[in-house]
């Protein structure tokens, strides 16, 4: 569903997804690299195997590029105190296939910034930061819940006084010079400590000091928040009030330092944890839903904290996070009981407004305590090929899910089975299925806790011919 094969098919078929849910990427190598205290640059070190974003060059017979493709060549920009969002820091273009414009930045240690790049031409650009060394930092190909379409951008916190490099390059195929300009502010703020705790969370949020600020780059609806580790062990922890029902996500914008490995970890009101995540940074496209961090049911007015941590063991300049709370959708969630076929919940796919024949529907549910299994009644119609998509592991649950496709309400006749995979998801691909109904039967193989945290979204999706490799 998520490929190029499908939108090929799709095309040739006269059918599509309405909306693209196409990966994004992990946004660039961080590393894999652990700074520390003893590491002063915050770049890991270089190594022999060290990336030295030393670029391709300009190939023979393409005009020169007034930007350098090289740190060594690195092109300069005004001094920090000058940066503003009105005016960009570079304006440049990207001029032929494989051209990469490197420029230098120098803020003073500690200081946070924000780097981001936006297209005025056809092309979709990337960035990287590079430390002195020519190590990776970090990398973003979009940001968090597409807050600025296509465009990238990455948080900095100096380790300085050396600077660091950015990088722009393309993500898509080259077919013309392609513009960019490229933007820079200086950021205030940290988390309010201490913080350390539900509680602590919880009077930081009443007394207005938790730090909390608008969306860096005008999101009104995604809520902020900037932090970093003050001592090894460091735990920050915030507060959030659900504003509706329906799934709220939380992700991490990516940072340009290899000095900081968060994980976050939700808990709701009585303090049970309900949803983990060791890779919280926005990939973009997922199994259904963005993998992102976090995607998670929520009830609307209920209170939610959500710790962070480092996995490394640095603090101090280098360990900066940014995140973003936000509602993503408001699915049909299950309702109990819905254990077999007979009191199975009825779902009725939505057809295409775009494609003809492509018809798609979600419903999100839980499988706590002595609730193992939910199924549903897929009503097809017509023959055609079905896809189901249940996501889990990519949205924080700690559930290991296995799906199975049938033919009648007793479960005897089955069409497919699938079970999770290394992200723990588990999908269905192009089952075909000639009954005007099915039933669609989601289990729990494993979970992380028993009683808590074992939220799922299914994804299906139905059409006239097969889609999938």
């Amino acid at each position: 569903m998520k490929n190029f094969f499908l939108a090929t098919v799709l095309a040739s078929a006269g059918c599509s997804k309405d909306e693209s849910l196409g990966r994004q990427g992990a946004g660039g190598d961080t590393g894999d690299v652990a700074g520390g205290a003893d590491d002063p640059v915050g770049d890991g070190g270089g190594g022999s195997g060290a990336d030295t974003g030393t670029g391709i060059g300009e190939p023979d017979g393409f005009p020169s590029d007034p930007i350098g493709n090289s740190i060594d060549a690195a092109a300069s920009v005004r001094e920090w105190v000058s940066w503003s969002e009105s005016l960009p820091l570079a304006t440049d273009a990207i001029d032929y296939a494989g051209d990469l414009d490197v420029y230098a930045i120098a803020l003073p240690r500690g200081t946070v910034g924000f780097v981001s790049a936006r297209s005025t031409g056809a092309d979709d650009l990337q960035l990287r930061l590079i430390a002195p060394s020519g190590t990776a930092l970090g990398g973003s190909q979009v940001m968090p819940y597409y807050a600025a379409g296509s465009d990238p951008g990455i948080w900095v916190h100096s380790v300085g006084p050396a600077p660091v490099y950015v990088e722009v390059s393309s993500e898509s195929s080259f077919q013309q010079r392609s513009e960019y300009q490229l933007h820079g502010i200086v950021v205030e703020g940290d988390d309010g400590e201490p913080n350390d705790t539900i509680a602590e969370a919880s009077d930081r949020l009443g007394d207005g000091t938790a730090g909390f600020r608008s969306s860096v780059v005008g999101e009104s609806s995604h809520i902020e928040f900037l932090g970093s580790m003050e001592a090894a062990g460091d735990v920050d922890s915030w507060a959030f009030n659900a504003p509706s029902t329906g799934l709220m996500g939380w992700s991490l914008w990516r940072v340009g330092s290899l000095l900081i490995q968060p994980s976050i970890t939700l808990m709701d009101a009585s303090g049970e944890e309900v949803a983990w995540s060791t890779e919280p940074y926005f990939y973009g496209s997922g199994t259904w839903f963005d993998d992102g961090g976090l995607l998670v049911p929520v009830s609307a007015g209920q209170r939610y904290t959500l710790s962070v941590v480092n996995e490394r063991p640095a603090f101090g300049a280098g360990t900066l996070y940014v995140g973003v709370a936000t509602m993503v959708a408001s699915p049909a969630s299950e309702s109990e009981p819905n254990d077999d076929g007979t009191t199975a919940d009825s779902l009725s796919l939505t057809d295409s407004t775009v494609h003809p024949g492509y018809r798609s529907g979600t419903i999100y549910g839980l499988l706590n305590a002595a609730d193992t299994r939910d199924v549903f009644r897929l009503s097809t119609g017509m023959p055609g090929f079905v896809s189901v998509h249940v996501q889990a592991g990519t949205i924080g649950s700690g559930l290991v899910p296995t799906v199975t496709l049938l033919r009648d309400a007793d479960g005897a006749d089955v069409i497919g089975t699938a079970v999770a995979n290394e992200s723990g998801d588990a999908v269905l691909f192009d089952v075909e299925v000639a009954e005007p109904e099915v039933y669609v039967r989601v289990e729990a193989a494993s979970r992380r806790s028993e009683n808590h945290g074992n939220h799922y979204v299914v994804g299906f999706e139905m059409y006239p011919v097969p889609l999938h490799d």
